[in-house]
């Protein structure tokens, strides 16, 4: 039997003339057509993994994806932005999505398959295969979500039928139902004492450049907090101090000391967007100005030697130049390794490219070679790259950072173990502080712990044997994380940290079940956080209040929709884990996106459901208490979504007038 494939419908047409589109402007390399895409176009720094994106059915890498389903897969991949290892996880799951397609499908699948016909049985049969092929589960969840999303886009453009997909596979890491007694320390993600203390020991003990600069960049990370690509953009002088006038606890005028670090934000969306930096101040406290000035006067001693490379290469106009006393007409394969610092093997495939034989050594059984210094000068001009001297592009005339007047200058091959030096300005890439940090066991070189444990008999190893673990990240984390625990606001810190989003803190935020609870416990102290039990607290005699509190929050429980206080070790909990049963014990965070989602999904899918049911329901062909328990979720759920989120990121608790199981106290017992 023959199957007629029907034409695309009109939002499948537009969707794909749009994707072909975005592909010419993004990735003009690429062919909207091919089977495979090459992402080298996309490539922003050295080290970043470029990746094929393969448009095949899953477990090939020639057979393609039928058209009506590949093409609009590749459209919607075209128009999303991100990395290429972005990319291709869209990739990925789009193959994963086919394959549970095809087998519900069978034979015919590829002229059977409508997208009007996608069905969410077909992303959960995707997430499942997923599981069996033994994919670990932070894996099978991201590429889970991916498929959540690639089903929502689609469904606004009105191509697929709309889906609430949510992965049944569980985040890692999840820290659900945990007890503050519990042997738990912070989230993993962030940086631990002994991490601290590894990198503390490196920087004091540092010797080789890579030691010396890359310590002090991750210093720097711990004492301001901000990114990896933001440290590598701070201009040479970066500490600014200025004197305020404040008042004293007896209200007298004084006059304060602040400090601040000069830097130029990433994601920045003032100043045009797009990511373009922009020129920011943070403010540092004490401690944090005094461990940044040890970390910048460590950077500024040992860049500069490039920065005076960076100086002459601006002042050339970077055009390369011989700089030496005499000008050479030609040169040889020792000259340049001299000029280059670099071994005779690299001078030789110089001189492969570019060079004549040497007429003196014809006669020789082999000549040697030579090159004439305007084609060497070229050459050289050719391999500093403009754009790598300035660390900040110009935007105006006063704008930009060149490498000369940045922070954080190096030359070509400068922090490498075994290369040599380059008299050309070069990156300091990410992926050579991962190398730095963790080693290459392929090459043979050992991470910076190893090296000093074997020279110095040190060893970094956390209090349960594993060795420490550290990346760029975990100092943003640790930064967000300390903030919290020492008591800062969630307003207080987006100022901070220069975010545009209370939202994206929570990510940051790795305290601890008991760290929590203890901020829990300081937001009743102070009144922020109001309720039933605050009342009772305040209502405690002043030299058991804390006592009292003690034994009432001595558990936070992590739950998709908030956070709970209910001690289960005393009893169970009365609503049967159903937090929206105006349980008095249940807390939600405004500022947690997270949190909000969850609501919003569950608002969706409750209000679709009693529509669905209407007229099962005025038959009455179902119970009663069943529509009130619907309705009375909905409702709650409405309320908590109405509240206003506090200024000083403090929780809320949506039901103060709820029963509550605790009874507030007399006075003086």
């Amino acid at each position: 039997m023959t199957i007629a494939v029907l034409p695309l419908t009109d939002a499948e047409a537009s969707h794909v003339v749009r994707g072909r589109a975005a592909l010419l402007t993004r990735l003009p390399s690429a062919k909207f057509d091919d089977v495979v895409w090459e992402t080298e176009d996309l490539r922003t720094k050295a080290g970043m993994k470029t990746p094929r994106l393969y448009f095949t059915v899953n477990r090939s890498v020639t057979e393609a994806m039928p058209p009506r389903y590949g093409n609009v897969v590749k459209a919607w991949v075209s128009q999303q932005s991100g990395t290429p290892s972005r990319m291709k996880q869209r990739v990925d799951a789009a193959r994963w999505v086919w394959r549970a397609v095809a087998e519900r499908l069978g034979a015919a699948a590829a002229d059977a398959f409508q997208w009007s016909d996608f069905q969410l049985a077909d992303l959960q049969r995707a997430e499942q295969l997923m599981i069996d092929a033994g994919g670990a589960q932070s894996s099978v969840n991201k590429t889970a979500g991916t498929m959540g999303d690639m089903a929502r886009d689609l469904a606004k453009g009105g191509i697929a039928p709309p889906l609430v997909f949510r992965p049944a596979t569980k985040r890692s890491g999840d820290s659900n139902n945990r007890r503050v007694d519990d042997p738990q320390a912070r989230a993993t993600g962030v940086l631990t004492p002994a991490a601290l203390h590894a990198i503390a020991d490196i920087f004091a003990h540092a010797v080789t450049p890579a030691d010396q600069v890359y310590s002090a960049l991750l210093t720097l990370l711990i004492a301001a907090g901000i990114r990896w690509n933001e440290v590598l953009c701070i201009p040479l002088h970066a500490l600014e101090d200025e004197q305020y006038d404040s008042r004293d606890v007896a209200g007298r005028l004084v006059r304060r000391d602040r400090t601040y670090l000069r830097y130029y934000k990433s994601k920045s969306q003032r100043e045009g967007g797009d990511g373009v930096p922009s020129f920011e101040r943070v403010p540092l406290t004490s401690s944090q100005a005094a461990l940044a000035r040890l970390a910048i006067d460590r950077l500024v001693a040992c860049c500069a030697d490039a920065r005076a490379v960076a100086s002459e290469l601006r002042r050339m106009g970077g055009q390369w130049r011989w700089t030496g006393p005499v000008r050479p007409q030609f040169l040889n394969r020792d000259s340049i390794a001299e000029a280059l610092g670099c071994g005779p093997s690299n001078a030789d495939k110089i001189l492969r490219q570019h060079s004549e034989v040497d007429p003196a050594s014809r006669a020789l059984a082999f000549p040697s070679r030579r090159i004439a210094i305007d084609a060497y000068e070229a050459y050289m001009t050719k391999r500093i790259a403009w754009r790598r001297l300035w660390t900040v592009e110009p935007r105006g005339a006063n704008d930009g950072l060149h490498a000369a007047d940045a922070l954080v200058c190096a030359r070509v091959n400068e922090l490498h173990q075994t290369h040599g030096t380059t008299p050309m300005i070069g990156e300091i890439s990410h992926a050579g502080l991962e190398a730095w940090l963790e080693g290459k066991q392929e090459s043979g070189y050992l991470s910076v712990f190893r090296r000093h444990e074997r020279l110095r008999g040190t060893r970094y190893f956390e209090p349960d044997g594993t060795p420490v673990m550290i990346n760029s990240h975990m100092c943003r984390r640790l930064f967000v994380t300390n903030a919290y625990t020492a008591g800062v606001t969630t307003l207080d810190l987006m100022r901070w940290q220069g975010r545009e989003h209370a939202g994206d803190l929570a990510t940051y935020d790795r305290r601890s079940m008991l760290e929590r609870a203890e901020g829990i416990k300081a937001d009743i102290q102070s009144g922020r956080l109001r309720g039933q039990v605050a009342q009772a607290y305040v209502q405690i005699a002043e030299d058991e209040r804390d006592e009292w509190l003690d034994g009432h929050v001595v558990a936070t429980h992590v739950t998709p929709l908030g956070m709970c206080v209910h001690d289960f070790a005393a009893t169970p909990c009365p609503r049967a884990l159903n937090c929206l049963k105006e349980c008095p014990d249940y807390l939600y965070d405004p500022n947690d996106g997270g949190q909000r989602e969850q609501l919003v999904q569950l608002q969706r899918r409750t209000a679709a459901v009693l529509t669905q049911l209407k007229p099962e329901v005025e038959a009455g062909r179902i119970a009663p208490s069943w529509v009130d328990e619907h309705r009375r979720t909905l409702a709650n759920v409405e309320r908590i979504l109405a509240m206003p989120a506090s200024p000083d990121g403090a929780y809320l608790r949506p039901f103060v007038d709820a029963p509550d199981r605790f009874q507030p106290l007399t006075p003086g017992r």
